[in-house]
């Protein structure tokens, strides 16, 4: 299997069935796709100046709820960092 088909095939399990287009994940599925701890990802990498910014969704009591990243946008931050050598 070739990597493209390795990321689809980690995609599609992160994406639960829901176009990447439309998809948001948390630090938890952003986690499992770089192949790094969730501390990792909350405390370091999406503090990244060029990390895609977080959307939240406000919750009924008034506050921000958990941060949400556009699937899609992480996945073209990613491709940026990608080994061209």
């Amino acid at each position: 299997m070739c990597d493209i088909e390795k990321l689809a095939e980690a995609i599609n399990k992160l994406s639960h069935g829901i176009p990447i287009n439309s998809d948001y994940w948390s630090t938890h599925e952003i986690a499992k796709l770089l192949k790094r701890s969730v501390n990792v990802v909350r405390d370091s990498i999406v503090h990244l100046p060029d990390f895609p910014p977080a959307h939240r969704i406000p919750s009924r009591k008034g506050g921000d709820g958990h941060p949400l990243w556009k699937a899609k946008e992480v996945l073209a931050w990613l491709e940026k960092y990608r080994d061209r050598t």
